[in-house]
């Protein structure tokens, strides 16, 4: 028995990343459940809760890097597989349902206090007459409650369920190569591309992030042998820079068979949520951190991805910087407290029938 997430991981990067690509083990399929008394040994609440003041301050920042680690994570053939499979996704209708609660579990554990375990999440958006719901309830303006740990629980929850539906089906699983590999989706660019994404280079912060992500990947049951945050900022970097180069640039450059298709129906779902999302000048963007060709962009999608790299440089410069963020910062939580109670856009596209999402359902335990 290893004392240690680092006892658990290799000595080196390398060894690390040749072990998590050829781990070839399936996620469980029970143990959905966990809670604060779970927190590993080697968790550390100042580092913790330093990465989520350093969210709440750069939301955007964070929640696009984020968008380009999820159209990475999607051209991984295993993974895309697994979500064609599922027919959560693929079109804008269903995508908008499954990455409006991913969006906002998403924000649940960057922003709620791991510490307090009877934090509450009521989300004000539920189907009429399901009993699986939590009941609604706001208390004022903007204010949208979140559960830590009810969203880490969903997310396992959903996981497990996935597989064991592939597991009838004989289809592919979902592996922990999968998992960890989905981890670099949420943080990966932070590290690599902090500049594209409007950071400042600040090495104390980035190793929050590190450890914050660290305990996640531990709390979804991510193999600690395979979580990709490693011991420090400096071998976190690097593998995450490896993953980048062999695994997420190699396939985007491939564009496997239905990944542009996929990648197209989340973007249609993320502009239900931000009407600044654009399809095409996104998957440039995403071209461009791999330094990957793409077509030619209209008039439009080109002003479009201009806007946003204005908006990342305006928030690196003294002063106007704070302004900046504080603004976006709120847009972006009103965005939040609409998409969980009154997503007009999607409405308007899709119906509110078709719309509606729970995003607490009740798990059995």
């Amino acid at each position: 028995m290893v004392a240690s997430i680092d006892d658990a991981q290799t000595a080196t990067v390398e060894e690390h990343f040749n072990e998590l690509m050829n781990d070839n083990s399936y996620i469980a399929t029970t143990g959905w459940n966990v809670a604060h008394d779970d927190l590993p040994a080697w968790y550390d609440a100042d580092l913790f809760k330093k990465a989520q003041a350093y969210y709440n301050s750069h939301i955007l920042g964070f929640t696009i890097a984020q968008l380009m680690g999820l159209i990475d994570v999607l051209a991984v053939p295993s993974i895309l597989k697994v979500l064609i499979f599922t027919k959560k996704s693929g079109i804008p209708c269903t995508a908008f349902k499954r990455y409006a609660m991913t969006v906002l579990h998403t924000h649940a554990i960057l922003s709620e206090d791991i510490e307090d375990p009877k934090s509450k999440k009521i989300s004000s958006f539920r189907c009429p007459g399901d009993p699986r719901s939590i009941p609604a309830r706001a208390d004022f303006f903007l204010q949208v409650y979140f559960r830590f740990f009810s969203s880490i629980n969903t997310i396992r929850w959903k996981h497990c369920m996935a597989t064991k539906l592939c597991q009838k089906a004989n289809h592919p699983e979902i592996t922990n190569r999968d998992l960890a590999l989905t981890q670099f989706g949420f943080f990966g660019y932070i590290l690599i591309r902090p500049k594209e994404f409007g950071f400042e280079y600040d090495p104390d912060k980035q190793a929050a992030i590190v450890h914050f992500w660290r305990v996640i990947g531990h709390l979804i049951d991510i193999p600690d042998r395979l979580n990709i945050c490693r011991k420090n900022l400096a071998e976190t970097t690097q593998l995450c820079k490896i993953i980048m180069q062999e695994v997420m640039t190699k396939h985007v450059i491939e564009n496997p068979p239905h990944f542009r298709e996929m990648a197209s129906a989340m973007l249609e779902a993320i502009a239900c949520i931000d009407f600044t999302t654009d399809v095409q000048s996104s998957l440039a963007f995403c071209h461009q951190l791999h330094g990957a060709p793409y077509e030619k962009l209209s008039l439009l999608s080109w002003l479009n991805l201009k806007y946003h790299e204005m908006i990342f440089f305006l928030c690196r410069t003294p002063i106007i910087g704070y302004f900046t963020k504080s603004f976006q910062n709120f847009m972006i939580k009103t965005t939040f407290w609409i998409i969980d109670g009154y997503p007009l856009i999607a409405w308007f596209r899709f119906g509110k029938a078709e719309t509606r999402f729970v995003l607490y359902p009740h798990i059995p335990s």
